[in-house]
């Protein structure tokens, strides 16, 4: 996956707030991503799928269910970083 293709991933608005919540929570099944987005169970297992695949997130199995958490430190930052782009080219842009 280009740069190009892993920012397209990232930057999903879907996606994106999944990202955000895993960060801020440490970790998050699959069910609580449901109850904190609204979504249904499958499109965000979907996502999630997509973002494993990417590498952003990785799922650590807890009994019956999988915590997903990001990869890294480094990818935690990196997300932040995306974000405060976007509002200051949102800022910019005006």
């Amino acid at each position: 996956m280009n740069s190009i293709d892993l920012l397209r991933t990232v930057c999903d608005r879907m996606r994106y707030d999944m990202l955000l919540r895993i960060s801020r929570s440490g970790g998050m099944s699959v069910g609580e991503l449901v109850r904190a987005t609204g979504r249904t169970q499958p499109l965000v297992s979907h996502h999630l799928k997509i973002l494993r695949e990417c590498g952003v997130v990785w799922a650590e199995r807890d009994g019956r269910k999988a915590i997903y958490r990001m990869r890294g430190r480094d990818v935690e930052r990196a997300v932040e970083r995306v974000g405060r782009t976007a509002a200051e080219l949102r800022k910019a842009c005006r």
